[in-house]
């Protein structure tokens, strides 16, 4: 079978968006699956697709799959959503989609036991028992969301909660380099190549305590990280404290994997990551 070229995205949020932009650019023929009924063609460009469909539909899902010679769905559910993923993986499988990507986009998920991870984890796993390839891509923490989970917007500092020492080195990509890895590797690795894959990448590595010089701020000791996703970052930056920030890190062993974190960086061939700095602005 020749290279990948025609590629579902089921939603078109923070992650699928971007996606969806950087298929195109690699002359990918793009359909966007989508719950609502006003998402149009002059969201995404008249060389992109649009099928409303009902995630829970199979039906409806396959008829969509079918009719636009979708080879490869990648499945860009935020939590909320990640309940419809195995449904669409289903109707993937019966309506003859050769690659499943599930939505991880995130943290290593694979052999985790507790919380969002292992969710991501048995989807994972029951999506292959179909018999239907998947490709996993892990890149750590999105460089865009790096603000929220250190309260850097508030006072331009770097708040770690007290109970966090903060030397654990975290995994951070930019947005960009996530979706142009995902439709790099794609559209560029032969089918053989991609079936049950696990992706790596990581932009620049950083520990808590690190970014205050890469930020040009300090550390600021604090009982709650301010800012209104202050329980989303309590929860991550007691995350990052396991070691599991980084793409290195192995869920089911709870340790670091040596030398895997970003070991997947090299098949985008001579791409400059994102570096902290090249998004946040000080």
């Amino acid at each position: 079978m020749s290279k990948y070229s025609s590629f579902a995205v089921v939603g078109a949020g923070f992650v699928g968006l971007p996606i969806i932009k950087a298929l195109v650019s690699q002359n990918a023929s793009v359909v966007v699956l989508t719950r609502s009924t006003s998402t149009s063609k002059s969201d995404f460009g008249d060389e992109v697709t649009v099928a409303p469909v009902n995630y829970t539909d199979i039906a409806s899902v396959i008829h969509a799959l079918k009719e636009n010679h979708v080879q490869v769905v990648i499945c860009t559910f935020g939590n909320e959503g990640l309940s419809s993923q195995n449904t669409v993986a289903e109707a993937s499988k019966a309506a003859g989609v050769k690659l499943f990507v599930p939505s991880e986009f995130g943290l290593p998920t694979e052999g985790a036991a507790e919380s969002l991870f292992a969710v991501k984890d048995k989807s994972a796993k029951y999506i292959q028992s179909l018999g239907m390839p998947t490709a996993r891509f892990y890149n750590g923490y999105f460089i865009q969301r790096l603000p929220d989970v250190v309260g850097y917007k508030t006072n331009k500092k770097i708040n770690i909660l007290d109970h966090v020492k903060g030397d654990k080195p975290i995994s951070f990509t930019a947005i960009e380099d996530v979706a142009g890895y995902v439709a790099y590797v794609l559209t560029t690795l032969h089918p053989y190549q991609l079936d049950y894959t696990v992706y790596r990448i990581q932009g620049q590595a950083a520990t808590l305590v690190d970014l205050a010089s890469i930020l040009e701020t300090t550390v600021e000791r604090v009982k709650e990280v301010p800012g209104p996703n202050s329980s989303v970052a309590a929860f991550f930056q007691t995350y990052f404290e396991t070691g599991g920030g980084s793409t290195g890190w192995d869920a089911g062993t709870g340790r670091e994997s040596k030398d895997k974190a970003g070991s997947s960086n090299y098949l985008w061939e001579n791409h400059r990551w994102k570096s902290i700095k090249d998004i946040i602005s000080t």
